[in-house]
């Protein structure tokens, strides 16, 4: 499991000040942390092994973008199925799970976040 560190912009229910703040001076340093937090988790995998990456954005930089660079870069690794339970809690996005803080199907919504689940194979 990788919890990786984030701007945490799906978290502007609770933290609206997110808002007003510049968080694009962060957000490149974010990024290349989190692209060296996944190139060196590829070494602590077997094959068949799973990687759950998951941050608390909502920034596609910070979601989907990673995934898709991380996936160019190593093609022994695949992405895996998100299954309906999980779906009900966001949109799947090239089966990525996007969770949005407006999700008004769920009761009092969630927090934005993102997760992908990968595969080596």
């Amino acid at each position: 499991l990788i919890d990786a560190p984030c701007t945490a912009s799906g978290l502007i229910r609770k933290k609206p000040e997110i808002l007003i703040m510049n968080k694009n001076l962060n957000l490149e340093k974010l990024v290349i942390k989190q692209k060296k937090i996944l190139e060196k988790s590829v070494s602590f995998l077997k094959k068949g092994g799973y990687l759950l990456y998951c941050v608390c954005s909502i920034h596609s930089k910070e979601g989907p973008k990673i995934i898709d660079y991380f996936l160019k870069k190593n093609k022994d690794f695949e992405l895996s199925f998100i299954d309906a339970e999980q779906r009900k809690f966001g949109k799947v996005f090239k089966d990525m799970l996007l969770v949005f803080p407006d999700n008004e199907k769920l009761k009092d919504g969630l927090d934005g976040f993102f997760i992908a689940v990968l595969r080596k194979k």
